[in-house]
């Protein structure tokens, strides 16, 4: 055997030897994949007047947030500015309450409504307040097949500005889902807050499509007797894919934030914007992450993510945040709240979740585990 048949023969054999290593290795990391597929447990019915219309404002294809307390659950929608609350009516089936919709306005609620859209995105439940905030965001307008050239491009150099949308509210709710008596609908606006932040200003006039502002994630502690709030941001996503949660702190129980500036904490979510978010009463939180804009990010299996966050760490040393599950979409849907049903159970086998889509009837609540 010359020296070049033995450099490819033992070429050959450190190959299938290299092959022999990896076989193992290969089957370690397909299993991991498929142990992140989360389980379908169950669908969750949400029945009512008001989640079966379909006409302006459009609630029942448009929800975008939800809460769960004790056996009332609430739902938010990005058309209108109503907000439905439902009670338990058996295991996993809710009914409309006797005050089935709250107009966080003061308007008129269903098809009375006119014009206004506070876009919400995001609820959380503490102790004593319900929390409900808008995406504080900006939108172009979009290009119709029906329209001329002129006008779709009239439409594209239009950016709207809806002061509605930048708002923050805290309201009571009694047992039954109604608004405690001579309690009153609060709210603020975080506009000013984010003008004056060094990172987010520069991203306050920026479509939420185009990696502008857009709070999409809302969760709530207590710290110090005093309720604490987590906002999660579906954009900007910053260089590096790091997405931002936001952290409010108010003044005694006055829903009035203190003047020092808000501590922002970066995750990298593999360039996911958080699209959800929910507490896991130990301390740490559950993100649903997703696409900044309307983009197919990777596939349908892997497009929405979980990921668990411990509620102080930052991303910045250029480390990718690991995926606990995938949330599979619904046709023609995108994941838009998320609820843990098992909180404060740190000896749980796995999480326990409800998602709900926008664009799916009724919100499309689903109920799922995921394994920590």
């Amino acid at each position: 055997m010359t020296y070049s048949d033995q450099h490819k023969f033992g070429s050959t054999v450190s190959r299938c030897f290299l092959a022999v290593l990896l076989i193992p290795l290969i089957l370690v990391y397909t299993q991991s994949i498929s142990k992140a597929e989360p389980k379908l447990i169950k669908n969750i019915t949400l029945e009512g007047d008001l989640i079966k219309q379909d006409k302006k404002p459009n609630i029942r294809d448009n929800i975008s947030g939800i809460s769960i307390k004790g056996d009332i659950l609430v739902v938010g929608s990005d058309e209108g500015a109503d907000i439905l609350v439902f009670k338990k009516e058996d295991d996993l089936k809710y009914n409309e309450a006797a005050q089935a919709c709250i107009p966080l306005d003061g308007k008129s609620c269903g098809k009375e409504r006119k014009g206004t859209e506070i876009d919400i995105e995001g609820i959380a439940w503490s102790k004593k307040y319900l929390y409900v905030i808008g995406s504080h965001s900006r939108a172009r307008k979009r290009v119709k097949a029906d329209k001329s050239s002129a006008e779709n491009r009239k439409r594209l150099e239009t950016v709207k500005i809806e002061p509605t949308r930048e708002q923050l509210f805290r309201l009571k709710l009694d047992k039954e889902g109604k608004i405690v008596d001579g309690s009153k609908v609060k709210k603020i606006s975080l506009r000013n807050l984010f003008a004056n932040h060094k990172t987010l200003s520069l991203f306050q006039t920026i479509p939420s499509k185009e990696n502008g502002i857009d709070i999409e994630g809302l969760a709530v502690k207590k710290v110090d007797d005093k309720d604490r709030l987590y906002l999660g941001f579906r954009g900007p996503v910053l260089r590096g894919n790091h997405a931002i949660i936001m952290i409010l702190d108010f003044k005694k129980d006055k829903f009035k934030l203190k003047k020092n500036d808000p501590k922002i904490h970066y995750v990298n979510l593999d360039g996911r914007g958080i699209r959800g978010m929910t507490e896991t009463g130990n301390g740490g939180f559950i993100l649903l992450a997703g696409p900044v804009g309307d983009a197919k990010m990777d596939n349908e299996k892997t497009r929405y993510q979980l990921y668990f966050w411990n509620g102080e760490e930052d991303d910045v040393a250029g480390v990718v945040r690991k995926p606990l599950c995938s949330v599979p979409v619904r046709k023609g849907a995108k994941a838009e709240g998320i609820e843990l049903l098992n909180k404060g159970k740190a000896d749980a086998d796995d999480y326990q979740f409800v998602v709900v889509y926008d664009g799916a009837k009724k919100g499309g609540a689903t109920f799922f585990t995921c394994k920590p």
